[in-house]
């Protein structure tokens, strides 16, 4: 049988090892254990949840099974019932979620996040806007993904960030060939390249983002790099990302292994003149 201590609003249940301190903090039916709960309405409907830590009014107050989950701040988790493993800082961080195994540290992080998991938002309103996408993060104030429904994107900073500094210019990924498979020599190269169209441009946004917006720049049409993928039946080359519709968004990498072959091509091109040019000269 669990031997409680009451004193004012401050609740210790030495049997299943939970503190709760303020008005309606951890339900007192609770069989959980090991919860601690600080705070108005702190794990007021816990049930069978065990290893929660709520500090801030409101914090996991719905919660009843979930597990392992550690808030801190005001209403933050408020809506998490059976969720676990989350963690979540910051005035009303992870409010929507009822998933598991989320993290938002900073006001309203990931504070729409439903029933998608895996999700790590760090800084103010970062992945704000993210409902049920999943393995998601978003890195500085704003940061968000390209859809609320989109998964497996990595996100650094918002819109009006101009800069990304680093002591190195390159992001590796993994190219070991042991992980390859079907390796064929690259198909497309010049033409492909020849059918892309670079150009110069002047910024205008359509959101409220400052960003460069009038500066002069250069690059691609996202859409007209569809046209390219289209033209060479090359969809594979990926160089568009295209989630949201509404704004799309250019990965001028993935045209480097073309461009590389393009200069093979060419370089082959030259050779085959430089000798036919010298073939004429002895005849």
């Amino acid at each position: 049988m669990a031997i409680t201590t009451i004193l004012s609003n401050y609740i210790v249940n030495l049997g299943n090892f939970n503190v709760s301190y303020g008005p309606s903090a951890l339900n007192p039916a609770s069989t959980g254990t090991l919860n601690t709960a600080m705070g108005n309405g702190a794990l007021s409907s816990n049930t069978t949840g065990s290893g929660n830590t709520g500090y801030g009014t409101d914090t996991l107050k719905l919660n009843t099974i979930g597990n392992s989950n550690s808030a801190f701040g005001r209403r933050v988790l408020d809506a998490n019932i059976s969720g676990s493993n989350n963690t979540g800082m910051g005035f009303d961080a992870l409010g929507a979620s009822t998933a598991d195994n989320n993290t938002g540290f900073g006001a309203f992080a990931l504070a729409s996040a439903s029933s998608g998991g895996l999700n790590t938002g760090v800084g103010r309103d970062a992945l704000s806007s993210t409902t049920t996408g999943i393995n998601c993060s978003g890195l500085g104030a704003g940061a968000l993904s390209t859809t609320a429904t989109a998964s497996n994107e990595v996100t650094l900073g918002d819109s009006n960030v101009t800069s990304l500094r680093c002591n190195v210019t390159t992001i590796t990924s993994l190219s070991d060939k042991r992980d390859k498979t079907n390796i064929k020599p690259l198909k497309i190269g010049l033409d492909y390249i020849l059918s892309t169209n670079p150009v110069e441009f002047v910024w205008k946004r359509r959101d409220e983002s400052n960003f460069k917006k009038g500066e002069k720049d250069i690059g691609f049409i996202a859409q007209e790099l569809q046209e390219t993928q289209t033209k060479f039946n090359a969809d594979y080359v990926d160089s568009v990302l295209s989630s949201n519709p509404e704004r799309l968004e250019a990965s001028y990498g993935r045209l480097l292994p073309i461009m590389a072959q393009a200069i093979k091509d060419l370089n082959a091109k030259i050779e085959k003149l430089e000798k036919n040019q010298g073939l004429t000269k002895t005849n």
